[in-house]
């Protein structure tokens, strides 16, 4: 088998995603946000509602460069009080990790 570098590259991405990767629903992210955290979290730069004391506001979360989409993605699938277990599947936590990062400015 002949050796072609300028493949290398491309194929090392190719193997690197996973099998089921399926692109991110930013919209459908919000529209989690809004049905399971908007009560204790601020979920966008301009929300006018209160939420308690606490919970970090997503735009932080998306602004802080040690707040990794692999590490939103654990943290939701862990859920530990008060957090509650909103049993999302893997293609919604991805949709709600994209919207959070999608907030980065």
């Amino acid at each position: 088998m002949k050796y072609i570098p300028s493949l290398v590259p491309a194929i090392a991405l190719f193997v690197a995603l996973p099998a089921t990767a399926q692109p991110v629903d930013i919209a459908r992210g919000r529209a989690l946000a809004e049905t399971w955290c908007v009560t204790c979290h601020v979920i966008d730069r301009d929300q006018a509602t209160s939420v308690p004391i606490g919970p970090p506001p997503f735009p932080e979360l998306a602004d802080n460069p040690d707040t990794t989409p692999e590490r939103l993605a654990s943290f939701m699938r862990m859920p530990h009080p008060p957090m509650p277990d909103m049993s999302l599947t893997n293609s919604e936590v991805n949709d709600l990790v994209g919207y959070i990062q999608s907030l980065k400015q």
